[in-house]
């Protein structure tokens, strides 16, 4: 079987870096599960291009959406480009819906990129090949990320944080980065600055919105019911969990 994977970049010799790739793609292999879940399509009028598993089978289809990274390329970096504190489980889902559930998973929202980081073992996945990503996270269920879900981020994943009737909202973690200029900053050259924005789609739009309880409460509607329901429940908007129960409530009125 001829591999089209790219090769690891951390290996120097061509040869050894084919054996490489194909003990890669075997791991891979095993950690996917023979049968595929069911679960909820695409958001209608989700602006990404995306690729369809068509007659290739799943190994193959994860083969040719595999790009190699640099295990070092980080180096001179401070602070985390990472949507989750540590690689951990998640399912990729392809535009039909198969499901490709795999170990040692992270978002990078600097790169727009799905990772996964085994060892020395470095790869990103192809997001028009994977649109939909659902990290599990224990107790908190799952977070589930789709790719060009925001009109401003076509080439990025958002997180889906709410879909409702009448109301859907995502969040986007887009990461700055800053020269360091301090004279003790040591190989550190750069370092990267997250920060969360939050979207409502309301009206049949997308739009910027506020973790500030006056500013999304006029951007859902209905400002004086669902600030009286803010206020009485005592919930706070940038608290994730406290945000979707204000999200169901707006969405019921």
């Amino acid at each position: 079987m001829k591999f089209l994977i790219v090769s690891l970049l951390l290996f120097s010799c061509p040869l050894f870096a084919q054996y490489s790739n194909i003990s890669l793609l075997d791991q891979l292999r095993l950690e996917i599960e023979e049968q595929d879940a069911s679960g909820t399509f695409l958001m209608a009028g989700n602006t990404a291009d995306v690729s369809e598993l068509e007659e290739m089978d799943k190994v193959e289809f994860l083969q040719r959406a595999i790009v190699s990274l640099a295990v070092e390329r980080y180096s001179t970096f401070a602070g985390d480009p990472y949507l989750h504190k540590d690689f951990g489980h998640g399912v990729l889902r392809n535009l039909s819906m198969a499901t490709f559930p795999l170990s040692h998973l992270n978002y990078n929202a600097y790169s727009g990129r799905v990772e996964y980081r085994n060892g020395n073992n470095w790869i990103e996945f192809r997001p028009d090949y994977f649109p939909r990503i659902e990290f599990d996270e224990g107790q908190k269920g799952t977070k589930t990320l789709v790719y060009g879900l925001l009109p401003d981020y076509p080439g990025h994943y958002s997180v889906l944080l709410f879909s409702g009737d009448n109301i859907r909202a995502a969040i986007h973690r887009k990461v700055f980065t800053f020269e360091n200029k301090t004279y003790d900053a040591g190989p550190v050259a750069t370092r990267f600055a997250p920060k969360d924005f939050l979207y409502v789609f309301v009206d049949g739009k997308w739009k910027q919105t506020s973790f500030k309880a006056k500013a999304l409460t006029k951007d859902l509607g209905f400002s004086n019911e669902v600030m009286g329901f803010i206020k009485s429940h005592k919930l706070n908007p940038g608290d994730v969990e406290d945000l979707q129960k204000i999200l169901a409530f707006a969405d019921g009125l």
